[in-house]
Protein backbone atom coordinates (compact mmCIF):
# COMPACT_ATOMS: atom_id res chain seq x y z
CA UNK A 1 0.00 0.00 0.00
CA UNK A 2 1.50 3.35 -1.35
CA UNK A 3 0.52 7.04 -0.27
CA UNK A 4 -1.48 8.60 -2.44
CA UNK A 5 0.74 11.25 -4.42
CA UNK A 6 -2.43 13.21 -5.01
CA UNK A 7 -2.60 14.36 -1.73
CA UNK A 8 0.63 13.78 0.10
CA UNK A 9 3.90 14.06 -2.64
CA UNK A 10 6.41 12.05 -1.04
CA UNK A 11 7.25 9.87 -3.80
CA UNK A 12 10.50 11.21 -4.40
CA UNK A 13 13.35 10.21 -2.31
CA UNK A 14 14.61 13.31 0.49
CA UNK A 15 16.35 16.24 -0.83
CA UNK A 16 19.84 16.79 0.66
CA UNK A 17 18.46 20.03 1.88
CA UNK A 18 15.46 18.47 3.71
CA UNK A 19 18.59 15.77 5.54
CA UNK A 20 20.01 18.11 6.98
CA UNK A 21 17.43 19.93 8.42
CA UNK A 22 15.77 16.71 9.23
CA UNK A 23 18.92 15.43 11.60
CA UNK A 24 17.86 18.76 14.45
CA UNK A 25 14.75 16.06 15.11
CA UNK A 26 17.48 14.63 16.93
CA UNK A 27 19.18 17.35 18.71
CA UNK A 28 17.20 19.86 21.30
CA UNK A 29 18.02 23.31 21.07
CA UNK A 30 19.79 25.26 23.97
CA UNK A 31 18.57 28.52 22.93
CA UNK A 32 21.77 30.62 23.25
CA UNK A 33 21.59 34.39 22.33
CA UNK A 34 24.66 34.87 20.01
CA UNK A 35 27.56 37.05 21.70
CA UNK A 36 28.64 37.97 17.72
CA UNK A 37 26.90 38.60 14.71
CA UNK A 38 27.03 36.04 11.97
CA UNK A 39 29.64 35.76 9.66
CA UNK A 40 27.18 35.48 6.62
CA UNK A 41 25.50 38.74 7.87
CA UNK A 42 24.83 41.14 4.82
CA UNK A 43 23.21 44.08 6.13
CA UNK A 44 22.25 45.46 2.70
CA UNK A 45 20.11 42.55 2.09
CA UNK A 46 19.03 42.27 5.46
CA UNK A 47 17.52 46.30 4.77
CA UNK A 48 16.09 44.80 1.57
CA UNK A 49 14.48 42.46 3.22
CA UNK A 50 13.16 44.49 5.78
CA UNK A 51 11.82 47.18 3.31
CA UNK A 52 9.52 43.83 1.82
CA UNK A 53 7.90 43.24 5.41
CA UNK A 54 6.86 47.26 5.36
CA UNK A 55 5.75 47.01 1.56
CA UNK A 56 3.86 43.98 2.76
CA UNK A 57 2.97 44.50 6.13
CA UNK A 58 -0.58 43.32 6.25
CA UNK A 59 0.15 40.32 4.22
CA UNK A 60 2.60 39.33 6.66
CA UNK A 61 0.79 39.58 9.46
CA UNK A 62 -2.00 37.75 7.76
CA UNK A 63 0.14 34.24 6.76
CA UNK A 64 1.77 34.61 10.75
CA UNK A 65 -2.00 34.73 11.93
CA UNK A 66 -3.18 31.74 9.78
CA UNK A 67 0.36 29.90 10.67
CA UNK A 68 -0.59 29.61 13.86
CA UNK A 69 -4.01 27.88 12.99
CA UNK A 70 -2.14 25.36 11.06
CA UNK A 71 0.61 25.26 14.12
CA UNK A 72 -1.72 24.06 16.53
CA UNK A 73 -2.22 20.77 14.68
CA UNK A 74 1.79 20.33 15.41
CA UNK A 75 1.78 17.76 18.74
CA UNK A 76 5.04 19.55 19.84
CA UNK A 77 3.39 22.88 19.44
CA UNK A 78 0.14 22.61 21.77
CA UNK A 79 1.44 20.18 24.05
CA UNK A 80 4.10 23.09 25.26
CA UNK A 81 1.74 25.27 25.34
CA UNK A 82 -0.64 23.25 27.40
CA UNK A 83 1.85 22.36 29.73
CA UNK A 84 2.66 26.26 29.98
CA UNK A 85 -0.76 27.20 30.50
CA UNK A 86 -0.37 30.32 28.92
CA UNK A 87 -2.78 29.70 26.23
CA UNK A 88 -5.62 27.66 28.24
CA UNK A 89 -7.67 30.61 29.25
CA UNK A 90 -8.92 33.15 26.41
CA UNK A 91 -7.60 36.51 27.44
CA UNK A 92 -4.36 34.68 28.52
CA UNK A 93 -4.10 33.30 25.52
CA UNK A 94 -5.28 36.58 23.59
CA UNK A 95 -2.47 38.59 25.67
CA UNK A 96 0.57 36.20 24.74
CA UNK A 97 -0.01 35.68 20.65
CA UNK A 98 -0.23 39.57 20.84
CA UNK A 99 3.19 39.83 23.11
CA UNK A 100 4.69 37.27 20.54
CA UNK A 101 3.11 39.89 17.21
CA UNK A 102 4.60 42.74 19.18
CA UNK A 103 7.89 41.61 19.70
CA UNK A 104 7.98 40.57 15.83
CA UNK A 105 6.08 43.21 14.58
CA UNK A 106 7.19 46.12 17.21
CA UNK A 107 10.86 45.35 18.00
CA UNK A 108 12.59 42.80 15.51
CA UNK A 109 11.27 44.37 12.32
CA UNK A 110 12.04 47.68 13.12
CA UNK A 111 15.68 47.14 14.98
CA UNK A 112 18.65 45.17 14.57
CA UNK A 113 19.27 42.17 16.80
CA UNK A 114 23.77 42.68 16.63
CA UNK A 115 22.99 46.11 17.75
CA UNK A 116 23.93 45.48 20.97
CA UNK A 117 21.25 46.55 23.76
CA UNK A 118 18.68 47.27 20.52
CA UNK A 119 15.11 46.58 21.22
CA UNK A 120 15.64 43.73 18.85
CA UNK A 121 18.60 42.61 20.84
CA UNK A 122 16.83 42.91 24.38
CA UNK A 123 13.29 41.06 22.75
CA UNK A 124 15.60 38.13 21.42
CA UNK A 125 16.98 37.43 24.91
CA UNK A 126 13.47 37.46 26.23
CA UNK A 127 11.94 35.06 24.02
CA UNK A 128 14.76 32.75 24.34
CA UNK A 129 14.74 33.06 28.01
CA UNK A 130 10.95 32.22 27.93
CA UNK A 131 11.73 29.71 25.49
CA UNK A 132 14.44 28.42 27.22
CA UNK A 133 12.42 28.01 31.01
CA UNK A 134 9.54 26.22 29.45
CA UNK A 135 11.88 23.46 27.63
CA UNK A 136 13.43 23.20 30.68
CA UNK A 137 10.50 22.34 33.10
CA UNK A 138 9.68 19.96 30.08
CA UNK A 139 12.60 18.31 29.84
CA UNK A 140 12.78 17.87 34.06
CA UNK A 141 9.71 15.55 34.00
CA UNK A 142 10.47 13.98 30.75
CA UNK A 143 9.19 10.50 31.70
CA UNK A 144 6.31 12.28 32.81
CA UNK A 145 5.42 14.42 30.37
CA UNK A 146 2.36 12.69 28.56
CA UNK A 147 0.90 12.03 32.06
CA UNK A 148 0.71 15.63 32.98
CA UNK A 149 -0.81 16.64 29.64
CA UNK A 150 -3.64 14.01 30.20
CA UNK A 151 -4.54 15.77 33.42
CA UNK A 152 -4.21 19.38 31.57
CA UNK A 153 -5.94 18.48 28.50
CA UNK A 154 -10.14 20.35 27.87
CA UNK A 155 -12.72 19.23 26.36
CA UNK A 156 -13.82 21.96 23.48
CA UNK A 157 -16.86 20.45 24.16
CA UNK A 158 -19.74 19.07 21.74
CA UNK A 159 -19.87 20.76 18.11
CA UNK A 160 -21.17 20.02 15.17
CA UNK A 161 -18.74 20.98 12.83
CA UNK A 162 -15.91 19.63 14.58
CA UNK A 163 -17.58 16.43 14.14
CA UNK A 164 -18.09 17.23 10.42
CA UNK A 165 -14.40 17.94 10.62
CA UNK A 166 -12.93 14.86 12.54
CA UNK A 167 -15.04 12.75 9.37
CA UNK A 168 -13.52 14.95 6.88
CA UNK A 169 -9.84 14.04 8.05
CA UNK A 170 -10.93 10.35 8.42
CA UNK A 171 -11.97 10.46 4.84
CA UNK A 172 -8.37 12.36 3.95
CA UNK A 173 -7.00 9.73 5.98
CA UNK A 174 -8.39 7.04 4.30
CA UNK A 175 -7.44 8.41 0.78
CA UNK A 176 -3.93 9.19 2.23
CA UNK A 177 -3.17 5.54 3.25
CA UNK A 178 -0.22 4.84 5.52
CA UNK A 179 1.12 8.33 6.70
CA UNK A 180 5.11 9.32 5.96
CA UNK A 181 8.16 7.62 7.98
CA UNK A 182 9.48 11.21 9.00
CA UNK A 183 6.12 12.08 10.10
CA UNK A 184 5.83 8.98 13.02
CA UNK A 185 9.45 9.89 14.29
CA UNK A 186 8.68 13.50 14.63
CA UNK A 187 5.36 12.63 16.52
CA UNK A 188 6.64 9.86 18.81
CA UNK A 189 10.39 11.92 19.17
CA UNK A 190 11.01 12.12 22.93
CA UNK A 191 13.35 15.20 23.10
CA UNK A 192 11.81 18.06 23.29
CA UNK A 193 12.16 22.10 21.64
CA UNK A 194 14.44 20.26 18.84
CA UNK A 195 16.34 21.68 16.56
CA UNK A 196 13.48 20.96 14.15
CA UNK A 197 10.84 21.90 16.53
CA UNK A 198 12.29 25.62 16.10
CA UNK A 199 12.86 25.22 12.41
CA UNK A 200 9.15 24.57 11.95
CA UNK A 201 8.67 27.71 13.95
CA UNK A 202 10.98 29.72 12.12
CA UNK A 203 9.44 28.69 8.65
CA UNK A 204 5.79 29.63 10.08
CA UNK A 205 7.13 33.01 10.10
CA UNK A 206 8.26 33.52 6.48
CA UNK A 207 6.37 30.46 4.70
CA UNK A 208 3.22 32.03 3.77
CA UNK A 209 4.66 34.62 1.83
CA UNK A 210 7.14 32.46 0.28
CA UNK A 211 5.05 29.60 -0.30
CA UNK A 212 1.88 30.93 -1.23
CA UNK A 213 2.35 34.59 -2.12
CA UNK A 214 -0.93 35.26 -4.12
CA UNK A 215 -2.74 34.06 -1.14
CA UNK A 216 -1.10 37.45 0.78
CA UNK A 217 -1.00 39.86 -1.69
CA UNK A 218 2.86 39.53 -2.93
CA UNK A 219 2.54 37.76 -5.81
CA UNK A 220 4.33 40.64 -7.23
CA UNK A 221 7.03 40.17 -4.96
CA UNK A 222 10.69 40.00 -7.16
CA UNK A 223 13.13 37.29 -6.45
CA UNK A 224 15.28 40.27 -4.82
CA UNK A 225 12.73 40.83 -2.33
CA UNK A 226 12.38 37.65 -1.57
CA UNK A 227 16.18 37.07 -1.10
CA UNK A 228 15.83 40.01 1.31
CA UNK A 229 12.87 38.89 3.56
CA UNK A 230 14.96 35.34 3.76
CA UNK A 231 17.77 36.36 4.56
CA UNK A 232 15.98 38.50 7.40
CA UNK A 233 14.82 35.44 8.99
CA UNK A 234 18.60 33.58 8.82
CA UNK A 235 19.24 36.51 10.64
CA UNK A 236 16.09 36.32 13.15
CA UNK A 237 16.80 32.63 13.35
CA UNK A 238 20.78 32.97 14.32
CA UNK A 239 19.45 34.88 17.58
CA UNK A 240 16.73 32.63 18.55
CA UNK A 241 19.61 30.36 19.23
CA UNK A 242 19.01 27.96 15.69
CA UNK A 243 21.94 26.49 14.84
CA UNK A 244 23.19 27.64 11.47
CA UNK A 245 22.97 24.06 9.49
CA UNK A 246 19.32 23.41 10.60
CA UNK A 247 18.34 27.43 9.67
CA UNK A 248 15.65 27.21 7.42
CA UNK A 249 16.56 30.44 5.79
CA UNK A 250 19.92 29.39 4.65
CA UNK A 251 19.23 28.60 1.57
CA UNK A 252 18.54 30.21 -1.68
CA UNK A 253 14.81 31.72 -2.67
CA UNK A 254 14.19 28.58 -4.76
CA UNK A 255 15.65 25.81 -2.95
CA UNK A 256 14.44 27.32 0.54
CA UNK A 257 10.99 27.38 -1.58
CA UNK A 258 11.16 23.52 -2.42
CA UNK A 259 12.66 22.31 1.29
CA UNK A 260 9.19 24.43 2.51
CA UNK A 261 6.95 21.91 0.22
CA UNK A 262 8.45 18.95 1.63
CA UNK A 263 8.40 19.85 4.83
CA UNK A 264 4.96 20.04 4.61
CA UNK A 265 4.02 17.47 2.47
CA UNK A 266 6.43 14.88 4.99
CA UNK A 267 5.75 16.46 8.54
CA UNK A 268 2.93 19.45 8.80
CA UNK A 269 0.23 18.27 6.21
CA UNK A 270 0.20 14.96 8.08
CA UNK A 271 -0.06 16.10 11.55
CA UNK A 272 -3.15 18.33 9.96
CA UNK A 273 -4.73 15.24 9.23
CA UNK A 274 -4.57 13.92 12.98
CA UNK A 275 -5.99 16.91 14.84
CA UNK A 276 -6.31 16.72 18.38
CA UNK A 277 -9.07 18.28 20.97
CA UNK A 278 -7.12 20.08 22.44
CA UNK A 279 -5.34 21.86 19.22
CA UNK A 280 -9.04 22.95 18.79
CA UNK A 281 -9.68 23.63 22.12
CA UNK A 282 -6.74 26.47 22.07
CA UNK A 283 -7.04 27.29 18.89
CA UNK A 284 -10.51 28.54 19.50
CA UNK A 285 -9.03 30.76 22.50
CA UNK A 286 -8.07 32.92 19.58
CA UNK A 287 -11.33 33.78 18.21
CA UNK A 288 -14.16 36.14 19.95
CA UNK A 289 -16.64 33.79 17.85
CA UNK A 290 -15.03 30.11 18.79
CA UNK A 291 -17.01 28.47 15.48
CA UNK A 292 -14.78 31.06 13.46
CA UNK A 293 -11.82 29.10 13.80
CA UNK A 294 -13.10 26.30 10.90
CA UNK A 295 -13.43 29.53 8.62
CA UNK A 296 -9.54 29.73 9.23
CA UNK A 297 -8.56 26.44 9.40
CA UNK A 298 -10.78 25.20 5.86
CA UNK A 299 -8.87 28.39 4.61
CA UNK A 300 -5.61 26.72 5.46
CA UNK A 301 -6.15 23.42 4.30
CA UNK A 302 -7.71 24.87 1.16
CA UNK A 303 -4.42 26.22 0.31
CA UNK A 304 -2.82 23.00 0.97
CA UNK A 305 -4.16 20.74 -1.43
CA UNK A 306 -6.08 19.03 1.41
CA UNK A 307 -10.01 19.37 0.66
CA UNK A 308 -12.68 19.48 3.49
CA UNK A 309 -15.82 19.21 1.46
CA UNK A 310 -18.36 18.35 4.10
CA UNK A 311 -16.85 21.30 6.87
CA UNK A 312 -17.55 23.63 3.65
CA UNK A 313 -21.40 21.82 2.88
CA UNK A 314 -22.14 22.69 6.52
CA UNK A 315 -21.02 26.49 6.82
CA UNK A 316 -23.39 28.83 7.69
CA UNK A 317 -24.00 31.63 4.91
CA UNK A 318 -22.59 33.95 7.45
CA UNK A 319 -18.92 31.56 7.37
CA UNK A 320 -19.19 31.16 3.52
CA UNK A 321 -19.59 35.02 3.27
CA UNK A 322 -16.56 35.60 5.66
CA UNK A 323 -14.23 33.10 3.94
CA UNK A 324 -14.78 34.87 0.70
CA UNK A 325 -14.48 38.25 2.53
CA UNK A 326 -10.86 37.11 3.40
CA UNK A 327 -9.95 35.42 0.23
CA UNK A 328 -10.70 38.07 -2.19
CA UNK A 329 -9.04 40.69 0.38
CA UNK A 330 -6.33 39.01 0.19
CA UNK A 331 -6.09 37.91 -3.83
CA UNK A 332 -7.51 41.14 -5.15
CA UNK A 333 -8.08 44.16 -2.64
CA UNK A 334 -4.90 44.20 -0.82
CA UNK A 335 -2.76 44.09 -3.98
CA UNK A 336 -3.72 47.40 -5.36
CA UNK A 337 -1.74 49.98 -5.74
CA UNK A 338 -2.78 52.64 -3.39
CA UNK A 339 -5.20 50.42 -1.26
CA UNK A 340 -1.73 48.25 -0.42
CA UNK A 341 -0.18 51.01 0.88
CA UNK A 342 -3.06 52.91 2.99
CA UNK A 343 -3.74 49.45 4.78
CA UNK A 344 0.24 48.81 5.87
CA UNK A 345 0.27 52.38 6.65
CA UNK A 346 -2.70 51.91 8.75
CA UNK A 347 -1.56 48.75 10.49
CA UNK A 348 1.88 50.40 10.94
CA UNK A 349 -0.17 53.50 12.96
CA UNK A 350 -1.96 50.93 14.80
CA UNK A 351 1.39 48.78 15.56
CA UNK A 352 3.03 52.02 16.92
CA UNK A 353 -0.44 52.78 19.40
CA UNK A 354 -0.37 49.50 20.87
CA UNK A 355 3.57 48.90 21.64
CA UNK A 356 3.21 52.90 23.43
CA UNK A 357 0.49 51.40 25.58
CA UNK A 358 2.38 48.61 26.29
CA UNK A 359 5.43 50.09 27.26
CA UNK A 360 3.11 52.33 29.69
CA UNK A 361 1.93 50.29 30.81
CA UNK A 362 4.36 48.70 31.74
CA UNK A 363 5.95 52.08 33.08
CA UNK A 364 3.15 52.18 35.59
CA UNK A 365 3.41 48.79 37.33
Amino acid sequence: MTVNSALLNVDKPLSDEFKQIWAGVDEECQFHFPNEPPPWLNEELYDRGIKFVNDNLVGVGMSNGEALVSGLCIPSFYKALTFSGETNVKKNALYRYRDTGLHIFGKWYFSKPWVENSEAAKSFKIVNKMHSHIANKIRDVRDDFDNILESKYEDPGKQMLLDVLQNDLKKLREAVGPMPNEYFYFVNNSLVFTQFDMFLVQSSFFGGPLLYPEWYGCARATESEMEGFIHVWRVFGYYLGIDDKYNAAQFDVHTTRKLGFECLERVVKPCCLQIHTQSVFLAQKVFRVPSDYYIWLYRNYHMMGLELKELWRNFSWKQTYYYYVRFCFGYYVYPIFGLKQLFNRMTRKLIHVVVDRVKSKIKKE
